[in-house]
């Protein structure tokens, strides 16, 4: 059994506590001495190369986080770590933490910005989920993060459900004015509450139910 599974059972009752990120972390990631540290820490680390996005600009795997160098600086420049949980019987990748430096605006992947790529194209794969969940805990930012890859997901035309564990309830939101007039302020998903870890969004490129 991995590590980061099973979160809950086959009833969907929590059997065990997500990950959670140390604060300190972010501010590791944010402070440029601390960032190069970090730099430097996981470049002796075994890592996969998956793209080069930019001349010394580097996106890598490395075991369950997604990571971005930046080798003239030295320096991070993304770093988006994730997990599976089961949920229905069903794996879902999940991701635990993400965060930008501000200069990744500057680089794309195909047009796209660095997270929404591997959001949506290389995430489920590396989790070996079939469909990508919400967290447990948002704060606002991982909250307009979420926004704006549902909105993406319907541009996409991609499925995207609301499942709500204790009810039993796995429900389909087929249009992003749906969502909107549904979801969008709905108290028991976007929270830092226990209720969170039962009630979740889901993005999948197939039908799942």
């Amino acid at each position: 059994m991995d590590d980061r599974t099973k979160y809950f059972d086959e009833r969907c009752v929590v059997v065990a506590d997500p990950q959670l990120i140390n604060p300190l972390d972010l501010k590791k990631l944010e402070n440029p001495i601390e960032n190069r540290k970090l730099y430097l820490k996981n470049k002796q680390t075994h890592r996969d190369l998956l793209l080069t996005i930019a001349k010394d600009v580097k996106l890598y795997l490395l075991d369950d986080k997604f990571m971005v160098f930046d080798d003239v600086n030295q320096e991070i420049l993304y770093e988006m770590r994730f997990e599976v949980q089961k949920i229905f019987g069903i794996d879902f990748a999940v991701q635990s933490f993400v965060w930008s430096s501000d200069s990744l605006v500057n680089f794309n992947i195909k047009g796209q910005n660095v997270s929404s790529y591997v959001f949506f194209n290389l995430l489920m794969d590396a989790a070996g989920g079939v469909a990508i969940a919400t967290d447990a805990f948002h704060t606002p930012s991982g909250k307009q993060f979420w926004l704006r890859r549902i909105a993406q997901a319907f541009h996409k035309n991609q499925y995207v459900y609301f499942v709500d564990m204790p009810k039993k309830l796995k429900s389909r939101i087929k249009t992003h004015k749906d969502f909107k007039e549904k979801l969008l302020t709905n108290v028991e998903v976007w929270t830092k509450k226990e209720e969170g870890q039962t009630r979740r969004i889901i993005i999948s490129p197939t039908p799942l139910w």
